[in-house]
């Protein structure tokens, strides 16, 4: 067996990090603004899961270093979204028939 070097913690893609960093920090001001916002609590819910949604997404798809090249990383980011999407539907449904009763 040969010795490969692995990426250690903090090693490579500095861009990227900072990148993913400022996403997050953009979105993070808006998340509070809709919470805090007057509207319809259906409205700001569905907001607020979609936003969820996004930064789930941005930190998948860096932590998995997914590029179009990869195919392996990209389904599992996919597979990953669509668990991650079933989970708001179901979240928002539970939402809707508390707000019913």
């Amino acid at each position: 067996m040969t010795a490969v070097p692995a990426d250690g913690v903090g090693t490579g893609r500095p861009v990227a990090r900072l990148a993913l960093f400022v996403a997050l920090a953009a979105l993070t001001p808006v998340e509070v603004a809709l919470a805090t916002s007057a509207g319809g609590a259906r409205w700001r819910t569905t907001a607020l899961c979609g936003l969820l949604l996004l930064k789930v997404g941005l930190l998948l798809a860096f932590s998995l270093r997914a590029t179009l090249r990869r195919p392996g990383p990209r389904l599992v980011l996919v597979a990953l979204l669509t668990a991650a999407g079933f989970t708001v539907v179901l979240m928002l449904e539970a939402a809707y028939r508390a707000g019913l009763r």
